[in-house]
């Protein structure tokens, strides 16, 4: 007992000090301190129209009148939960890679065979194994062997890196495009900053992600009379404008549209060699 009284009074300066740190203490993150380019990102697929949706949604679960019954969100392609069923295969196929103990017979045979050749390549047969960086090499290898039947021409399976969405792409991309910065060496090794061209409407992927890496943006609007179609003339009167201010090094070109937007991708890449 003596030793444990001991022990607390030796604590007591240690925890009054601790009181004192907490007392004290100033965060280290705030808005001040903060990345100022993540300040100014906005993402308004997801922004103050969708969220007054999901209030008047819960408004009408509880009850409030509104001259309709239900809300439809239009903001993002959510397919599942517009009521497109889900491919059966493909869960099936998960669900046999995630629990290999299920009964045979349970799902078709293809299923069971497509599970099987998963798992194989996985290590320790485990689909919760790591993988390679660039992806799953077994799904890489599909990837490849579509690609070759698509185009006519074989694709090297190490040139081909499996993402998380097309987000995920857009995001890893941009970023090649901005490394180095002014000088740092890359594409954007110049004096000048770099530029993205970005069609107007756009996804707002892009301009929150360009915000994030402080990059410049340079928009084009599309043609609303030629069914949202992008204007030629107007590309090569952007990059003359811009060409003393900006390394105009991308061209962000949605084909057919997300939302809008499309043309003949040849021209494009006679733009983009101008």
């Amino acid at each position: 007992m003596a030793f444990l009284r001991n022990l607390g009074v030796a604590r007591m300066p240690l925890l009054r000090g601790v009181q004192q740190a907490i007392r004290s203490y100033t965060p280290v993150l705030t808005t001040d301190t903060m990345n100022k380019n993540m300040l100014g990102v906005r993402y308004e697929v997801r922004g103050i129209i969708p969220q007054r949706a999901k209030q008047i949604e819960r408004e009408l679960k509880e009850g409030v009148e509104y001259p309709f019954k239900n809300v439809v969100f239009a903001n993002i392609g959510d397919m599942h939960a517009m009521g497109q069923r889900p491919i059966t295969f493909a869960r099936q196929v998960l669900a046999l890679c995630i629990y290999p103990d299920l009964p045979d017979g349970m799902f078709p045979p293809d299923v069971h065979a497509r599970a099987q050749r998963i798992l194989d390549s996985c290590g320790g047969r485990s689909i919760g194994s790591y993988t390679d960086s660039a992806g799953m090499s077994v799904v890489r290898e599909d990837v490849c062997n579509y690609l070759e039947r698509r185009d006519g021409r074989p694709v090297a399976m190490e040139n081909l890196f499996l993402i998380a969405g097309a987000s995920q792409g857009i995001r890893v991309l941009l970023q090649f495009f901005m490394n180095g910065g002014v000088g740092g060496g890359g594409v954007c090794s110049r004096r000048k900053p770099p530029a993205i061209m970005v069609p107007v409407p756009q996804y707002p992927l892009y301009s929150a992600t360009l915000t994030e890496l402080g990059a410049h943006r340079v928009d084009y609007f599309l043609d609303e009379d030629r069914g949202w179609r992008l204007g030629v003339e107007n590309l090569y009167e952007l990059v003359e404008k811009n060409r003393d201010t900006y390394d105009m090094v991308c061209l962000v070109v949605i084909n057919p549209g997300n939302p809008t937007g499309g043309d003949r991708l040849a021209v494009l890449l006679l733009v983009c060699g101008s």
